[in-house]
């Protein structure tokens, strides 16, 4: 169940938040491109993740499904997964061109 709490203030993109295109509109996210690192034995494989965190109701209003197109700081990133984390946030899984 997603919270009822107005989740503006953590999306004021004077602070943190960058704008997403989504279908020729434009919607606050916070985006993280982290980079982590899998242990495969002895070696490691290094890689940066491209997320996109988006308020529920922005991702219901975009139709943003697995494969839509969300371009973020002029990078058009595909949608390849779709975890609403039960806050009334929604993480974008993305995957870099």
């Amino acid at each position: 169940m997603a919270m009822d709490e107005d989740l503006t203030a953590f999306l004021n993109t004077s602070d943190f938040t960058v704008d997403a295109a989504i279908g020729g509109n434009t919607y606050p996210c916070i985006f993280d491109n982290g980079y982590f690192e899998i242990a495969i034995g002895e070696v490691g494989v290094e890689s940066n993740q491209p997320t996109a965190y988006m308020p529920d109701v922005d991702v219901a209003a975009a139709s943003v499904v697995e494969g839509s197109t969300v371009t973020i700081n002029s990078v058009a990133y595909k949608v390849v997964g779709i975890k609403p984390d039960g806050t009334g946030m929604t993480i974008l899984v993305l995957e870099a061109p």
